[in-house]
């Protein structure tokens, strides 16, 4: 992990899950199975700056990350999904140093999710 800090809390995935680390675990696995491709599909809509795939993914990938907890990089994501929610001519800017900010923290994200996994999976 690259740093102390936690970048998830799993509170609210508990409640939703009343508790129940086998759907909790199926849920995270789910994200960190699906995630990577999405991202990628994200980086490559960036390139070419296609705003409404941006903002699609991005409200995917937002509703997934915030699901598990990971509440950081779920807010970059919202941030890019309404930066790029107007379909302005112009591609917005702000998207570079968002998605960069995001690509930046998402390992440690992934990190603390398969700990919670693994840890799951051991019960």
């Amino acid at each position: 992990m690259k740093n102390s800090q936690k970048n998830i809390d799993l509170s609210t995935l508990r409640t939703s899950c009343k508790d129940n680390t086998a759907v909790m675990a199926k849920i995270i696995k789910l994200v960190l199975d699906k995630a990577p491709q999405q991202i990628e599909t994200l980086q490559q809509a960036h390139e070419i700056k296609d705003q409404h795939e941006v903002k699609m993914i991005a409200h995917k990938l937002k509703s997934s990350f915030r699901t598990v907890g990971a509440e950081g990089i779920a807010l970059s994501l919202e941030k890019m999904e309404l930066k790029t929610m107007e379909l302005k001519s112009s591609y917005p800017p702000e998207v570079d140093a968002l998605l960069s900010d995001f690509v930046a923290n998402i390992d440690s994200v992934y990190d603390e999710l398969m700990m919670e996994l693994e840890h799951f999976e051991k019960k």
